[in-house]
């Protein structure tokens, strides 16, 4: 099973692991999900190791950027000509 490691692991999640044994020759797949806790550059790295007598342990260092989003505010303009807003 891949660990997740680094200074923004709790942003990154194994949401879909690899296949626990993968056929000479063949492949397996896995997600991550990123859910930014801040906004801004987030890091980690993705290890695993193999019983690949010449393979050894991957590293992948993965990142992304956590963006602030916008929060609306409703204007209740009741009794007026316009209609309520959104700021």
């Amino acid at each position: 099973t891949p660990s997740i490691t680094g200074t923004n692991l709790g942003d990154f999640t194994l949401t879909t692991p690899p296949a626990s044994n993968v056929a000479a020759g063949g492949s397996t797949t896995f997600t991550v999900t990123f859910n930014p806790s801040a906004a801004g550059n987030r890091t980690a790295t993705i290890t695993f190791t193999t019983n690949d007598s010449d393979e050894g342990t991957y590293n992948f260092d993965i990142s992304g950027t956590g963006i602030t989003s916008s929060q609306a505010r409703w204007v209740n303009n009741t009794g007026a000509t316009r209609p309520s807003t959104v700021t």
